[in-house]
């Protein structure tokens, strides 16, 4: 299964919402894929401290068009 999350990295709600997210990739890691896009216009150094410092998925950046 495939899990998409559409975010923008200052929602208020984002770091509760991910730690639940990672911890369904941890825990489900063989049946589940969680794949994060970011749409614009979040910016960059946003978008890196989020990915540094909060998820343990892959994040994908709509950078031309919202997704």
């Amino acid at each position: 299964m495939i899990l998409l999350e559409f975010i923008e990295t200052l929602c208020p709600h984002r770091r509760a919402f991910t730690a639940i997210l990672n911890e369904v990739e941890t825990r489900y890691r063989n049946r589940v894929n969680i794949v994060a896009v970011v749409n614009p216009p979040d910016l960059p150094a946003n978008i890196s401290a989020f990915i540094r410092h909060l998820v343990d998925y892959p994040i994908l950046l709509a950078a031309d068009r919202v997704a």
